[in-house]
């Protein structure tokens, strides 16, 4: 369907989107003004960079499984992603990174929701070890996740 659109392109258009992404949100949280002050999350925090960048890249390339599915975003990865960039947490859970609010707003509120918008807790690798709690959703979209993370209520 379209021949050009591979791992390596859609790789470098998620590098390209992400340096943007980063430059935009830091270039908002410097222009502080009387009518504008905006919570910081990304400026000299290197933390909540980290875990944007990983966030996306799990999103966008998720592990699968050993039946060959994509597996969905761990909800670790959603709370480090909320702790790091030091998002209010009410509770014992961040909101976003709930049940119930991935079903109804989709993942990270974007909206988009489906009967995979799950978060994972848990899974293990192939030979029953270890936590393998670094995949993605199956229904994963680029422009979602970019959509959801410019929204005024994740910025």
């Amino acid at each position: 369907l379209f021949p050009e659109w591979n791992v390596t392109t859609k790789d470098a258009l998620l590098r390209r989107l992400y340096k943007e992404q980063v430059e935009f949100r830091i270039s908002v949280e410097m222009n502080i003004t009387v009518d504008n002050a905006p919570v910081i999350r990304f400026t000299q925090n290197s933390p909540c960079l980290e875990a944007f960048r990983k966030v996306l890249c799990w999103f966008n390339f998720p592990r699968c499984s050993t039946s060959n599915v994509s597996m969905p975003l761990c909800r670790t990865a959603c709370s480090n992603y909320y702790q790091s960039c030091k998002y209010e947490k009410i509770g014992a859970e961040y909101d976003a990174c709930k049940d119930e609010v991935v079903k109804t707003k989709g993942l990270f509120e974007s909206g988009l929701t489906g009967a995979t918008d799950v978060l994972l807790d848990q899974c293990f690798l192939e030979d029953g070890t270890g936590d393998c709690c670094t995949g993605s959703s199956a229904l994963s979209l680029l422009s979602a996740m970019l959509g959801a993370l410019l929204a005024a209520h994740l910025w």
